[in-house]
């Protein structure tokens, strides 16, 4: 598999969305920003709920407080006006139903009245008509009894000593629900209300705006135990935030409650505008998540395409990228890499063209070596031998011409043996040449000094050597227009050859 196949295969130019990048960086991002506002909506929610029940509380107990000195002195100026009944003036019967006759007149919240003498026995009893006299045995104690309820009212006995005769007391049955009357008229809060409720849990008397009715049953421990600004449930179930407080005038207690919607109105409104921030962060980190993630991906996808055209041998691309951070220079190393790589491949590239070069020179001049070799093989005939080295030579050095000589072992003299592209007419000048005049094997190349006179020619036969005469080296050198001579390889190395004759 080619590198290019191999980054492709890793490195695809759309991975699938739950494996990009881009979706990585949104949605880390993104549960950023999610974090944040919620941890800051959960601490403004639980500051502002710590807030708001204190302050429910706060305002509650308030007017609870009010409340039951209002109660308190309602059930005072009751308790004053029946002790008028009481005075000592009163000897008779008749005077004691006169003065409860009076009273009821101007005391609506006095239902009955009864005088009990020492005995315990009703002397004289006046009430309200409608009114249902109460059974015995009656309270003796003074101040209010506890409260009960009769014909669907709440009743509270009232018992007030006489100071003549000993012993005697007045029993006032006092109504309970007037009572309500004698609250603060504004209540803490939207929808909040106040009643009276009895250590049994009953509902003695309530405010108008209260959706508890009179006789309803309140959970003991609720009407009990409940705190300033508790939880609670009222009669009729709703949840509610509950402050009670103990009326010291009658065994009952003041509670005041407002339903929990509307106690934590405020919680509600902040938890909308909460949600509304939230949304906004939401669509706004989302926003700056695509736009961040695309100036991230953007200059890797570059990136990516300048590491395939570099795989696929495509030095001249360049990366554009700028950015002014760690990406611009990264494309800048990835350009001087290509610049690099581009000039290793064009210094590799001339390297091997050169190589070829001197490769196909060694095959062409072993090919000449090995085609001489059999054409000295091959034939017997000195010149054809020599024709042939001449022609060989001339055509591994690429010279126009290529001359032969034969060197003598005796006397060193150099005869012409061989002319390759010479012109006929001027071989009688070169066909001798001076030991001297031919250089050494080991000397540099260069321009063969030939005589510019001709010498005189001697006959094929005379240059040719005879049977009994001592064989004679043969040497070839050839000369191109440009001046230098170049020796082929039988010849250049000198070797002493003896020639056969047939």
């Amino acid at each position: 598999m080619s590198l290019r196949a191999r980054l492709s295969a890793r490195f695809p130019d759309r991975l699938p969305w739950h494996r990009s990048l881009f979706r990585k960086y949104v949605l880390t991002l993104v549960s950023l920003v999610a974090l944040v506002l919620s941890i800051n909506a959960g601490v403004e929610t639980w500051i502002l709920y710590r807030e708001t029940v204190r302050a429910v509380a706060r305002a509650q107990g308030d007017y609870a407080q009010e409340a039951e000195k209002a109660v308190e002195a309602a059930l005072g100026e009751i308790e004053r006006q029946v002790s008028w009944v009481t005075r000592a003036s009163a000897i008779t019967l008749e005077q004691h139903r006169d003065d409860y006759e009076l009273l009821l007149q101007q005391a609506p919240g006095v239902l009955a009245l009864t005088f009990v003498d020492a005995a315990g026995h009703v002397q004289v009893r006046s009430g309200r008509p409608g009114s249902v006299a109460a059974g015995e045995p009656f309270p003796t104690r003074p101040g209010f009894a506890k409260p009960e309820f009769r014909d669907g009212r709440s009743l509270a006995a009232l018992v007030v000593a006489h100071a003549w005769p000993e012993q005697a007391v007045t029993v006032a049955e006092v109504g309970l629900e007037p009572l309500a009357d004698a609250l603060p008229a504004g209540t803490p809060g939207s929808g909040s209300y106040a009643y009276l409720v009895d250590t049994e849990g009953r509902v003695l008397g309530r405010t108008a705006a209260s959706p508890v009715a009179v006789g309803a049953e309140v959970p003991r421990a609720d009407a009990v135990g409940a705190e300033a600004g508790g939880f609670g449930r009222s009669p009729d179930g709703r949840a509610v935030l509950r402050t009670l407080r103990p009326v010291a005038a009658l065994p009952a207690s003041l509670a005041v409650e407002q339903p929990l919607p509307e106690a934590l109105a405020p919680i509600r409104e902040l938890l909308i505008r909460l949600a509304w921030l939230f949304a906004f962060g939401l669509v706004v980190a989302i926003c700056a998540s695509l736009v961040l993630a695309r100036r991230m991906v953007v200059p890797i996808r570059a990136l990516h395409a300048g590491a395939e055209h570099l795989a696929a041998n495509r030095f001249d691309h360049r990366i554009a990228i700028r950015t002014g951070d760690e990406f611009e220079a990264l494309a800048d190393s990835f350009n001087r890499m290509a610049d690099e790589l581009s000039g290793s491949y064009g210094r590799l590239e001339v390297e091997i063209e050169k190589r070829t070069r001197d490769l196909a020179r060694s095959v062409s001049e072993l090919r000449a070596l090995e085609e001489t070799g059999r054409a000295i093989v091959g034939s017997l005939e000195l010149d054809a031998v020599t024709a042939a080295i001449a022609a060989r030579a001339a055509a591994l050095t690429g010279a126009r011409a290529a001359l032969v000589y034969l060197r003598e072992a005796g006397s060193g003299r150099n005869t012409l043996a061989a002319a390759q592209g010479f012109p006929e007419a001027g071989r009688d000048a070169i066909a001798e040449i001076a030991p001297a005049s031919l250089p050494r094997a080991d000397a540099p190349r260069g321009a063969l000094p030939f005589p510019t006179s001709p010498r005189p020619r001697g006959s094929r036969a005379a240059r040719r050597p005879s049977k009994r005469g001592s064989p004679p080296a043969s040497s070839c050198r050839s000369r191109t227009p440009r001046g230098p001579s170049v020796s082929s390889s039988p010849c250049g190395r000198s070797q002493e050859r003896r020639p056969r004759r047939t």
